[in-house]
């Protein structure tokens, strides 16, 4: 199949922006309904940097979006896909939060059906990794068990990568033991703490009735991983 069709298993990274409807309104009230550069901000600048930073592999994993999502899908279901899409969504994910995009993202494997052209996406894979993205009660990136089986055993470990076992709290106060991106470098680890630091402060100063209950935890949560 060409690059721009997937069918079968493969490794899928599901990521959506946090906020988003209050982020769009903001910028629409500052900027007067300029949605064109809403889009070169928060869609194609962040690509952009993603291209520029060689760890953008379009061969081998594809990439859209749409409203407050992002969709990376390998182009098979080797080890070594998996090892380019981590990397790549993994770059992607420290690359948006530096720029001041909060997000959530999850990792997962399994059956997918993704065509470009028409931009149709659908499959337990895409399912299951919305799932987790989505009720993350955090700003973070992790690795769903789907994709986290289909390793166990194989030659890739977590570990050694830029991932921590930790009790990820999801919404209705759910924990789950499960591995998060936390980058082992501390010049990623800085630019990562004084932007959500920086969004935590404009969030509070922004939303004043919600900061506490909505905005504070979650903040607190993400500060509190990756200053560990």
């Amino acid at each position: 199949m060409g690059d721009n069709l997937a069918y079968g298993s493969r490794w899928i990274a599901y990521f959506d922006i946090l906020g988003f409807q209050n982020m769009l309104l903001d910028f629409n009230k500052q900027h007067q309904g300029h949605l064109d550069v809403f889009v070169q901000v928060y869609y194609h600048d962040v690509i952009e940097a993603l291209r520029e930073s060689g760890e953008y592999y379009p061969n081998e994993v594809s990439i859209t979006w749409f409203s407050d999502s992002f969709l990376f899908f390998s182009h098979d279901d080797t080890l070594k896909s998996f090892v380019l899409i981590e990397q790549e969504a993994g770059h992607f994910f420290w690359r948006a939060i530096c720029m001041g995009m909060p997000l959530r993202g999850a990792l997962g494997f399994g059956e997918f059906y993704g065509d470009l052209n028409s931009s149709t996406f659908l499959g337990p894979a895409l399912i299951d990794a919305y799932h987790y993205a989505e009720h993350q009660d955090w700003l973070g990136f992790i690795v769903a068990p789907s994709a986290y089986n289909r390793l166990d055993g194989g030659s890739i470990r977590l570990s050694r990568l830029d991932y921590v076992e930790h009790d990820v709290l999801f919404k209705e106060n759910k924990s789950e033991r499960i591995y998060a991106y936390k980058p082992k470098s501390g010049s990623m680890i800085d630019p990562m703490l004084r932007k959500i630091r920086e969004m935590q402060s404009q969030a509070k100063h922004k939303y004043p009735d919600k900061y506490n209950e909505f905005y504070k935890p979650k903040y607190e949560r993400t500060i509190a991983f990756l200053d560990s």
